[in-house]
């Protein structure tokens, strides 16, 4: 019993500088993404982008996107109000869902805008 406690102890530890190293891990990813959004367009990361890599990337997103949904659903549902996209512009949400339009549907999709242009 005692030495469940201690353990109990070191693991709540742990955790307590493992969130901090996280945060900063997932703050280099997100800056990474912002790199890429702000120096390609959809159009060629969806067309020249290696697809195996954004699916990948995609998956990995989506993962923690569903790690970080279930935290925020034990919050108390007071503090969950309006926190979804809490922190991110418009822009970001937007460029998300055109990604993912494009991505879907294909480059093939964006063939007429070019040859207008």
């Amino acid at each position: 019993m005692i030495a469940d406690e201690a353990r109990k102890r070191c693991d709540l530890v742990r955790l307590i500088f493992d969130l901090p190293a996280a945060k900063v891990e997932l703050l280099s990813a997100q800056c990474a993404v912002d790199r890429l959004r702000l120096h390609y367009s959809l159009w060629d990361i969806v067309t020249f982008g290696e697809r195996r890599t954004l699916e990948r990337a995609i998956a990995s997103a989506r993962a923690l996107n569903q790690f970080f949904s279930e935290i925020e659903a034990g919050f108390p549902a007071e503090e969950n109000e309006g926190r979804r996209y809490a922190g991110s512009s418009r822009s970001t949400r937007t460029f998300h869902a055109e990604l993912k339009g494009i991505y879907l549907q294909g480059p093939e999709r964006l063939k007429p805008l070019i040859a207008k242009s």
